[in-house]
């Protein structure tokens, strides 16, 4: 269930990657106890249980329901490697309500001039490569919506166990 971002104070600055503008980014190991991620804590638990002994989850081991409280702010993306993409499989309903947008079918090409930033593209690639979680704050990048504080929590998944394949991204707001 989505938590109350009042009483959290954020992301561990030790887990710091880059502040760009208003925005802050960070990466964790995947090990990184579930406690440390405040309103994610619940996510991330189900998300390393769904480890089974692996470094890190497949998104064939999720179900529609493990998403329960969370199905309207969670987006999934594929990932292509050859030539660094992703394109947006599920884009949670409350996600579009906020940015004004859908995602969903849509490539980082379609949307990277209106919602995503240069310096959000490198945090997102090197977190795949590393095979890190993800997690960056600041304002939506839409406008007229920049008002707008959003937290994203990136949980990279694998097929093979080595290469990111998939993400799934959870997003709660102020």
């Amino acid at each position: 269930m989505v938590a109350d971002l009042e009483t959290w104070h954020g992301p561990s600055e030790d887990a710091l990657w880059k502040r760009v503008g208003a925005w802050s980014y960070y990466h964790y190991q995947p090990d990184t106890p579930s406690a440390a991620f405040g309103p994610y804590a619940s996510l991330v638990d189900m998300w390393d249980r769904k480890k089974n002994g692996r470094d890190l989850p497949s998104w064939r081991d999720f179900d529609f329901y493990d998403f329960v409280g969370w199905h309207g702010w969670i987006c999934v993306f594929d990932i292509q490697h050859d030539s660094f993409d992703w394109t947006c499989r599920l884009s949670g309903t409350l996600v579009d309500q906020i940015t004004g947008r859908t995602f969903q079918g849509k490539s980082r090409a379609d949307v990277y001039d209106q919602a995503v930033t240069e310096s959000t593209m490198e945090f997102f690639e090197q977190a795949l490569i590393q095979r890190k979680i993800g997690w960056c704050v600041g304002p939506i990048n839409v406008v007229g919506r920049d008002h707008i504080n959003a937290q994203y929590l990136e949980l990279p998944c694998s097929n093979d166990g080595q290469r990111v394949d998939a993400v799934i991204e959870a997003m709660v707001c102020r």
